[in-house]
């Protein structure tokens, strides 16, 4: 979804992550609305941030029933098997999970420590 303003894209997937997405709430809230999309052209390449706040949807169908955890969580479990994707994940403030083929492999939960100005 377009948003105004909308943060820069470019940036490395890597352990600075967590700062770009932070960087980019601060310019505009709205931006964790959506998929943010990190993407390579081929194996060699490291993965860039290529689009904030993106719908996307699939019409893929886990090999396994999953509980429904609502419509991110089912979204990109479906994302997860399509071709070309490498791994998926869904960031909340207290939990992360990431998919890959169609299962959620790895669910780190924590207690977010935010410190507000």
């Amino acid at each position: 979804m377009r948003r105004s303003p909308m943060p820069g894209i470019g940036a490395l997937f890597d352990s600075s992550v967590a700062q770009v997405l932070a960087a980019a709430v601060q310019v505009n809230p709205s931006v964790h609305d959506g998929a943010v999309i990190f993407q390579r052209n081929n194996k060699d390449e490291k993965y860039r941030l290529s689009a904030w706040s993106m719908r996307i949807v699939s019409r893929h169908e886990p090999h396994a029933p999953e509980p429904n955890l609502g419509s991110a969580y089912n979204s990109v479990l479906s994302l997860s098997m399509a071709q070309n994707v490498d791994l998926c994940c869904t960031i909340a403030a207290d939990r992360i999970t990431i998919f890959q083929r169609g299962r959620s492999y790895l669910d780190y939960g924590f207690r977010a420590s935010v410190t507000r100005e």
